[in-house]
């Protein structure tokens, strides 16, 4: 399948021994993203959600500035039997994929940056669990981002909707490789009150 507008741009085989559970939490349990209380809400449903999984998990965020924030605050609460790991907070990439491939507990939780996702092994990291805390949007200033959004006639939906469902589709592939059921949980409010929402999360 090709997006439009970008033919270069192609969408990825999720697999048909890949099954993805969408879950949209409650929209009372999160005062969703870009508004007051974000943070606080979104840690207490991560805190509250994350000891209950089984199987490892990712915890997937815009920015490494935004994981920070969240991943020094949710480590606070953890039970001592989840290995806790973060991006630019666990070491490099190399000591991170280290950690989480010699750590010893049986579940674990990783957060990290959607744009550095190429940086570890789909065979190594493969998640039953993945939390999107936002779309997967490009960053505007990137000057790719604004050359090929100058050729279009409507920058956002000729290009970065189209950017942000192939994003999307990178997360799921790179990270679920292995038979059996995976659960995305998006916890971006736009994925319910927009209608450029559903139409992202079609591509799933």
């Amino acid at each position: 399948e090709k997006f439009s507008f970008f033919p270069e741009i192609e969408s990825q085989d999720i697999g048909t021994e890949v099954s993805i559970d969408i879950e949209l939490p409650n929209l009372n349990e999160i005062t969703g993203t870009k508004r007051a209380g974000d943070h606080q809400a979104i840690m207490s449903y991560l805190a509250q959600k994350l000891p209950k999984l089984k199987g490892n998990t990712a915890v997937v965020f815009s920015s490494k500035t935004a994981l920070k924030r969240y991943f020094f605050d949710i480590a606070k609460v953890m039970p001592k039997e989840i290995t806790m790991l973060g991006e630019d907070i666990s070491g490099g990439t190399g000591k991170l994929r280290d950690r989480y491939e010699t750590a010893e507990t049986e579940n674990k939780v990783v957060f990290m940056s959607y744009r550095n996702l190429r940086a570890f092994s789909p065979d190594l990291m493969d998640f039953d669990t993945i939390f999107l805390q936002s779309f997967p949007f490009d960053p505007p200033g990137l000057p790719i981002h604004q050359a090929r959004s100058a050729e279009c006639q409507n920058s956002f939906f000729d290009y970065a909707i189209p950017r942000t469902q192939q994003n999307l589709l990178e997360i799921i592939t790179n990270f679920s490789r292995r038979e059996g059921e995976r659960k995305l949980i998006v916890l971006d409010r736009r994925a319910q009150e927009k209608e450029y929402g559903e139409e992202i999360l079609g591509v799933v």
